[in-house]
């Protein structure tokens, strides 16, 4: 008894009912204990991606599951279980509620949640839900193209957007509809493999989920089940195209509110054609909207099929069972009369006992129908007969009915009934025996002599077979029969030909049919004549009216027919005297070969031709872009004829000033007579609207002999002057004017583009700037921007041949060592070069310990300013202090600033790395730092100061220990004062191996050559600058780095930024992406 009351219970779970404890009279077993309830509810899973749950379960509403039954007991308790896959179901914590908001994401893999209820000694189990979730990679849909390849998806939407035409789409599983699928072309197999898809609710107050075909798509449906869960969005949607649904198909609905359901398949335009679906729904199965249409070859549907749009009805079995218990059910519903859906030769036969073929003309001609199938009519309509003619006198006409049986009839007896109507009368009689007809067995009908002359009717007939009748007028199915004698109709047309504006473009022809035609000279004697089956003119002329007869083939012969007077012109317009021009020169014909030696800004073409008769009425004209001179052939008239060609108002057309590169022109005309002529084109020319561009290497110094590298973006020639000040020079300065230390000019050949060209230059004078200006002229006539280089030449190189030593004890600052030996010459085998060394004065205050390995930055001052100093790195030697006996150890300390006092080794000189010098007297006291200055972090960071004064600052070199991602700062604290980073120096990162990534900030306008290294590490590279310039990197910057880093820029310097990069030694396979 305990199980009848469970089963009573759960029976009311599954029914989705809210069930009162006190309704129900449990009678319980003498061995009172727990038991759950046997009958389970059987779950339909809902099946996601992990993104899709997320996606779902973001909507508050959607994760709340409830249990399916309330006990509304004091003592009740609940407890909410999950079952993981195939392991034993674990309760959940803190899940003691009648309602469970389900977790916001779930891990791929299937969960099965349901509510334990436990009132007293009395404990229900109800199944809630089943959630299979799977990982985004993995595949549930294959899609094979036509060539056999496969490609698998994890989402059905993505298959269909990526399908190809003659592609078969297959599940490899049953799919849950989360997103809208949408088909626009191609012709594309679903093969639903036996699986299920089944529609689901939107994720909140979103699009409805469906699947869309439209546009130039044609999708067939097989092989599995397509299930309706949303009762107010169709599952299946044709707006455009073609869907067919096969055999092995069926439909379904489950919604909760089956009165709602608005059909699974919706016909809103296109043609869908049922070949054998089964239709399992409530309420509607499918609409046909007034732009689609329905075509049912065989299928059975169990609910109503709306129709207001066009359905042709071939087969099928309609709304066989009630699906909603109670309600009648309409299996098929139209606008207009039902007999109207009907595909000719096929009509209704009811189900219902003892009914069969439906002969009730009230039944066909309502608006709605039940319990039918389709099938073909006992007799149907074939081909009618086209119109024939009879001439006079002949032999009797017979005109055979065209009628067939369908095979379920065959051989039962048709009763005919014909009927005739003479032309511009309205009464219609029967064409039976009183009338002088007869109708034999098979029911041909024979028409007797005697008619009028010139009289034409119209038959038709009536025919029944087993109650079942047709009606040739009402399928406006007739044939007609002409009498005629000789006299001739002048209405009707003689003179054949086409003819455009009022002359004919082909042979003209005179005949008639069942006629002979003869002309008619001076003399009208009828034994003159010369009797033809046609006369043709062809000759292009003006000719004058013509005059003929016409004979019958029964021997009858007209009077004199009059032909007015008419003109002929075969014959295209031509080109002899004609032709395109462009920029003064003119083609004619269709070249063999292409030159394409002429550039230029043209912006006008001109095309002219003749036609000596209806004259040139429109000239047409076609522009071909050519990527590939060297092997261009003339475009043949076969592919011409494919082309989109333009009008050319008067002959003239404008030359598109957006297009650049080599083009070829091809045109034709036409003249009013509708003749085209043959093609013609003009030899090759290049329209060129961009300047050329020159780009000389980013160099601030050189020696006294150097080679500056320039390069040039096409052919072209170019001037060059080479001064100290920089030049002022606009696109029409004469250069070989100009004040100058050397002027010369070149050409750049179609090898040398885009190449570094080497500029030799020789005894410049030292410690000198100079300015390089080039100015390039394309063959166009463009004038490239003059772009001019500064740079100044070195000074002298010392050679060291021995580095000093640097030697002191401990407790000595770094700025109070001495300096002992080393040897500088001016050159190698030169002469001694004198001057002195110094510590850097960033590590002047610096104490080491004894023994020190570290290395200490020193530079070389020449006393001789033409030639550079020179940094080294040397170790220190560090001795300890000298005590007298009895003495304790102790730090010295000095009480003297050495910046203060004159020490061989420590003065205030700031030197560079480059050899640049900022002289200070040693024996004057610096606050802050200067120009040129480099000091060292804590961490082992290096800037420079650019200028002292602005307090900018560039990034020198990453710390040797720098590794992973390193982000330099927009600023820095340098001695107190906060500077601007705004560059970053060359070799900057150089072995520096193990970074991975480098973030360069908005500040920074300046980048030196090599300045983010050659490591294999480094994957990613962020610029967030927008003020880089082609001048303000150096040449090189970015050469070196791998072609699997990726590098990231501000969206709207993208295009720009890849272009200059790419000039800068980036490889162009590395990608540059938006940040």
């Amino acid at each position: 008894m305990r199980k009848r009351f469970l089963a009573m219970l759960l029976a009311a779970v599954m029914a989705g009912s809210v069930v009162n404890v006190a309704d129900l009279t449990p009678v319980y077993a003498e061995d009172d204990v727990d038991q759950t309830a046997e009958d389970e509810e059987k779950i339909r899973p809902y099946r996601y991606t992990t993104a899709e749950y997320q996606k779902y379960m973001s909507v508050d509403d959607n994760r709340i599951q409830f249990a399916r039954r309330r006990v509304e007991s004091d003592s009740t308790t609940y407890q909410w279980y999950v079952k993981k896959g195939e392991n034993e179901a674990e309760a959940i914590e803190g899940a003691n509620q009648y309602r469970y908001s389900m977790p916001e994401t779930l891990e791929p893999g299937t969960y099965t949640y349901y509510c334990e209820c436990t009132d007293v000694d009395t404990k229900v189990i109800t199944l809630t839900v089943m959630y299979i979730v799977r990982s985004e990679e993995e595949i549930v849909v294959n899609v094979t193209d036509p060539s056999g390849e496969v490609k698998g998806y994890s989402r059905l939407q993505e298959a269909a957007e990526n399908v190809k035409d003659g592609a078969v789409v297959q599940l490899l599983e049953d799919y849950s509809l989360w997103d809208p699928v949408k088909f626009t072309e191609g012709k594309v197999k679903l093969d639903l493999n036996g699986h299920t898809i089944t529609q689901e609710g939107p994720y909140g107050s979103g699009d409805f989920n469906y699947i869309k075909i439209s546009d130039m798509a044609d999708v067939t449906v097989d092989n599995g089940m397509i299930v309706e869960n949303v009762d107010s969005s169709p599952t299946v949607i044709l707006t455009g195209g073609n869907l067919t649904l096969g055999k092995d198909l069926i439909l379904k609905n489950i919604t909760s509110n089956p009165m709602c359901v608005i059909g699974i398949l919706s016909v809103m335009g296109g043609t869908a054609v049922i070949d054998g679906a089964s239709f399992i729904t409530a309420g509607n199965s499918i609409y046909v909207n007034s732009d689609g249409t329905l075509v049912v070859n065989d299928g059975s549907f169990a609910g109503r099929i709306d129709c207001d749009g066009k359905v042709v009805l071939k087969g099928g079995s309609y709304a066989k069972e009630q699906s909603i218990p109670g309600t009648a059910v309409q299996g098929i519903t139209s606008a207009s009369s039902i007999k109207n859906l009907l595909a000719e030769g096929y009509t209704f036969y009811s189900r219902k006992e003892g009914e069969g073929l439906i002969l009730d003309e009230d039944i066909l001609n309502s608006d709605n129908i039940s319990e039918v199938d389709v099938r073909e009519a006992p007799i149907s309509f074939t081909e009618i007969p086209e119109a024939r003619e009879v001439g006079y006198m002949e032999e009797n006409a017979v005109i055979k009915p065209w009628i067939k049986q369908s095979k379920e009839y065959e051989g039962k007896k048709i009763n005919y009934t014909w009927y005739y109507q003479k032309a511009g009368e309205s009464d219609t009689k029967k064409a039976d025996s009183t009338a002088g007809y007869s109708i034999d067995e098979n029911g041909a009908l024979t028409i007797p002599t005697g008619f009028d002359a010139g009289g034409k009717y119209r038959y038709w007939f009536d025919a029944e077979c087993a109650g079942y009748r047709i009606s040739g007028a009402y399928k406006e199915a007739s044939v007609s029969v002409n009498y005629y004698h000789q006299p001739w109709d002048n209405e009707d047309n003689y003179v054949h030909g086409t003819k455009v504006n009022d002359w004919y473009c082909s042979d003209v022809v005179i005949s008639a049919e069942d006629y002979k035609v003869s002309k008619i000279g001076q003399s009208e004697d009828m034994a003159d004549l010369v009797w033809e089956d046609k006369l043709v003119f062809s000759e292009d002329k003006v000719y004058d009216p013509q005059y003929i007869r016409l004979r019958h083939k029964n021997g009858g012969v007209t009077q004199k027919i009059t032909i007015p007077g008419f003109r002929i012109d075969q014959t295209g317009p031509s080109f002899a005297n004609g032709g395109i021009t462009i920029d003064g020169e003119t083609s004619k014909t269709l070249l063999d070969k292409f030159s394409f030696d002429r550039h230029g800004t043209w912006r006008e073409g001109t095309i002219v031709a003749e036609d000596s008769m209806s004259g040139v009425a429109d000239y047409y004209y076609y522009i071909d872009a050519v990527t590939d001179p060297q092997s261009y052939q003339v475009l043949l008239p076969e592919s011409l004829v494919k082309k989109e060609f333009k009008k050319a108002e008067d002959g003239k057309f404008e030359l598109n000033s957006k297009i650049e590169g080599a083009q070829v022109v091809y045109a034709y005309a036409v003249d009013n007579a509708g003749n085209r002529s043959g093609y013609i084109c003009t030899d090759g020319f290049v329209t060129d609207w961009t300047r050329p561009v020159v780009n000389l290497e980013d160099r601030k110094s050189t020696d006294v002999t150097t080679d500056l590298a320039y390069s040039f973006s096409e052919e072209c020639t170019y001037e060059y002057v080479l001064t100290y000040d920089e030049p002022d020079i606009s696109p029409d300065s004469d250069l070989a004017g100009i004040d100058s230390i050397k002027y010369g000019k070149g050409t750049i050949t179609a090898e040398q583009v885009g190449k570094p060209i080497a500029f030799p230059l020789k005894d410049l004078t030292e410690n000198t700037c100079y300015y390089m200006t080039v100015r390039p002229v394309d063959k166009a006539g463009n004038v490239g921007e003059c772009h001019s280089l500064y740079f100044y030449t070195d000074f002298k190189h010392p050679y060291i041949a021995e580095l000093p030593k640097l030697s002191g004890t401990y407790g000595d600052k770094l700025g109070y060592l001495k300096f002992t030996g080393g040897k500088v010459y001016t050159k190698e085998g030169g002469e001694v070069l004198a001057g002195r060394w110094e510590v850097y004065e960033n590590d002047l205050d610096k104490v080491l310990p004894v023994g020190t390995t570290e290395t200490v930055l020193i530079a070389f001052l020449p006393e001789d300013k033409s030639y550079m100093i020179l940094s080294r790195e040397v170790v220190p030697e560090i001795k300890e202090v000298q005590k007298p006996s009895g003495e304790t150890d102790q730090k010295t300390d000095h009480k003297t600033d050495p910046k203060t006092e004159e020490t061989p080794a420590g003065t205030n000189d700031k030197t560079t790395s480059d050899g640049s010098k900022t002289e200070t007297p040693a024996e004057t006291v610096t606050t802050g730092l200067s120009d040129h200055d480099i000091v060292t972090m804590e961490d082992g960071t290096v800037y420079k100061v650019i200028s002292a004064k602005k307090k900018e600052a560039a990034f020198y070199k990453a710390s040797k220990k720098a590794k992973g991602s390193v982000k330099i700062a927009s600023s820095v604290t340098l001695d107190g004062t906060k500077y601007k980073v705004t560059e970053v120096s060359a070799n900057a990162f150089k072995n520096r191996k193990k970074v991975t990534k480098i973030t360069v900030p908005a500040t920074v306008t300046k980048i030196g050559k090599s300045a983010f290294g050659k490591s294999a590490k480094l994957k990613k590279i962020t610029i967030k600058s927008k003020k880089l310039t082609q001048k303000s990197i150096a040449s090189g910057a970015f050469k070196g780095i791998k072609k699997n880093t990726v590098i990231l820029v501000q969206k709207s310097k993208r295009t720009t930024y890849r272009k200059l990069f790419v000039k800068k030694g980036l490889n162009k396979k590395i990608t540059v992406k938006a940040i």
